[in-house]
């Protein structure tokens, strides 16, 4: 029997890191296959400050009927059920005229849970890598414990779960908690259960092709930093400066627009931009540091979609099938964008679309092999482990081992052996 029958027809996915196309590929897509396009971009759902959220500008969106941007208020919490009701709701409207439904956004989890009927239960996170989405709801504001408390809590209830998360992340203990208490189960158990039902295919709710723009990290790193550049040259700054006045103080950057890459990091200017008694060139250092962080963060940020879409999206989506199927298609030469991002993109979801034999995604991406088998992770990968040294938590023996690594590190071991060679008691002088 076909999977793409009328009562779950399908959908295109494009993902991929912020800086490598993914909005250009969903306008040439939705203009070749009669769709419209739909963000997924936990920021770009705020009205106005196009700059600071990256909106596709509307002359490059081609006539393309455009979805969720710059509809909620910035200074607003939209929690994810907000957003996957809304975008479940684009999406049937747009089969219902008989077009393509073509999602796009950096926020990977935003698209994972509009596509999964049990994405919020079993994943409730929104991983740091995200930068997705308000991190703030109206149980968590008002629930009157400390954090500690709540940590203490989650350890006695739940001590695998209290593992995965840092001490201090709020909003993951309390929302496992919240699990725990609404289900009478632990969280940790939920999310066992569900790993071992492998039930992927039949709680996908639209049969989905998932088109990945790939690029080298030092390309991507290299057009990030460009394109913050660009931003400030195209006045991101004054975007930053009209939304500190917009938003009450003291500003909360943990909520609404204000928890998005580019507008934190220039707290500290904004303020000597304020004190008078800040000369000239203080102000610049404060804002080329500013600017510094937006950049490190961006890569940080992309780092983090990688592995979101290799360890949380690809494992759903295996074995592949019309159901569920990915294809990584290279992005890294901007001179070779038709031939080998667009036309490989345009007939992999042609031949979806009309169920006729899909390619082999090695004939599409010399890489797919490797980028589309990620290697298997055990649950101590998710165990938070904190550096005796540093008291800095890493999520896993791998990134335990990366801090180790680091420079960071390194600095921590030569402070803390200072008072051993200062206490050690000199050579005898020779008699």
């Amino acid at each position: 029997m076909s999977l793409l029958t009328p009562s779950r027809p399908p959908v295109l996915a494009v993902i991929g890191t912020t800086g490598v196309g993914k909005s250009d590929l969903a306008v040439e897509l939705a203009k070749a296959l009669n769709g419209e396009v739909i963000s997924t971009d936990s920021m770009q759902v705020y009205a106005g400050y196009d700059i600071l959220t990256n909106k596709h500008p509307v002359k490059d969106q081609q006539g393309v009927p455009h979805h969720l941007l710059g509809y909620v208020p910035p200074g607003d919490n939209y929690s994810i059920l907000d957003f996957t009701r809304a975008a479940r709701q684009c999406i049937d409207q747009i089969h219902q005229r008989g077009r393509v439904p073509i999602l796009v956004g950096g926020t990977q989890y935003y698209v994972q849970a509009t596509l999964w009927r049990d994405q919020l239960v079993s994943d409730p996170s929104q991983s740091a890598e995200e930068n997705s989405g308000p991190s703030h709801d109206k149980a968590e504001e008002e629930d009157p414990r400390t954090t500690e408390e709540l940590y203490t809590q989650l350890q006695r209830v739940d001590p695998a779960m209290a593992e995965r998360w840092h001490p201090r992340d709020r909003r993951k203990i309390l929302r496992s908690l919240r699990v725990h208490d609404s289900t009478g189960q632990r969280h940790s158990d939920i999310q066992e259960q569900q790993r071992l039902a492998g039930a992927a295919e039949e709680k996908l709710i639209y049969p989905t092709c998932f088109l990945w723009l790939h690029a080298e990290r030092s390309i991507i790193v290299d057009r990030l930093e460009a394109r913050v550049d660009v931003m400030m040259q195209q006045g991101m700054l004054d975007e930053v400066r009209s939304l500190h006045r917009e938003l009450p103080s003291p500003i909360d950057y943990t909520r609404g627009l204000a928890q998005g890459i580019g507008f934190k990091e220039f707290q500290i200017f904004i303020e000597a931009e304020n004190d008078h008694a800040v000369d000239e060139k203080a102000l610049e250092k404060h804002k080329a540091d500013a600017v510094e962080m937006v950049k490190a963060g961006n890569r940080i940020y992309a780092k983090r979609q990688v592995g979101w879409i290799r360890n949380k999206l690809l494992p759903r989506c295996s074995p592949p099938s019309y159901d569920a199927c990915c294809y990584v298609l290279d992005a890294s030469d901007p001179s070779k964008w038709d031939e080998a991002a667009k036309a490989p993109a345009i007939a992999v979801a042609q031949a979806f679309l009309k169920q006729t034999p899909l390619p082999n995604p090695k004939d599409i991406h010399p890489l797919a092999q490797d980028l589309l088998n990620p290697p298997e992770k055990s649950p101590q990968d998710n165990k938070m482990i904190q550096c005796e040294i540093c008291g800095v938590y890493s999520r896993g023996e791998q990134a335990a081992r990366d801090h180790r690594g680091s420079r960071k590190h390194r600095q921590a071991l030569k402070r803390q052996a200072r008072p051993y060679r200062r206490s050690r008691p000199s050579s005898p002088s020779p008699s």
